[in-house]
């Protein structure tokens, strides 16, 4: 499996969770939905990719790795802020 498959899918995974349900919404554009979460969410998480010895948590033996503070960074630059569910 391609590393940025294994990515993609790991990330799917976090954000699904196990946890506490957990919305995001878009301070900067209030009418994004769904759609444009999915967009930005497959941007963020493609540029934060990096080399799994530079990621700290990452699994071992995994050759790259998702860098969450980069991502983190990312989908806020981008207007996108975590709201919990009721």
């Amino acid at each position: 499996m391609p590393a940025r498959s294994f990515a993609a899918i790991a990330l799917a995974l976090i954000l699904a969770g196990c946890g506490p349900s957990v919305s995001y919404r878009n301070a900067q554009n209030p009418a994004f939905g769904q759609a444009e979460f999915d967009r930005d969410s497959y941007e963020c998480e493609r540029n934060s990719v990096r080399p799994a010895s530079e990621v700290q948590g990452a699994p071992s033996g995994a050759a790259t790795a998702i860098d969450r503070r980069l991502y983190a960074s990312c989908m806020a630059g981008r207007g996108w802020q975590a709201i919990a569910d009721k």
